[in-house]
């Protein structure tokens, strides 16, 4: 999903999400496929999270491959 065509609160909200580290991504990316409630993204529509979770889960795919 380009990061450019998403809104600028998404593309915010994801910017403030990677800066609070891996782990913490990584629990949110758990919690959200676990269809758990999200705290940090309340305010958001479901496609918006949905949008969330998409380009957090590509970012950290990242990460892992180069481990």
């Amino acid at each position: 999903m380009p990061f450019e065509t998403l809104s600028p609160a998404v593309q915010i909200k994801i910017e403030a999400l990677c800066a609070s580290g891996c782990k913490q991504v990584n629990r949110i990316i758990q919690r959200g496929q676990e269809q758990r409630p999200l705290a940090e993204l309340d305010g958001f529509s479901q496609e918006e999270t949905r949008q969330i979770l998409a380009v957090l889960t590509e970012i950290m795919a990242v990460y892992d491959n180069k481990g």
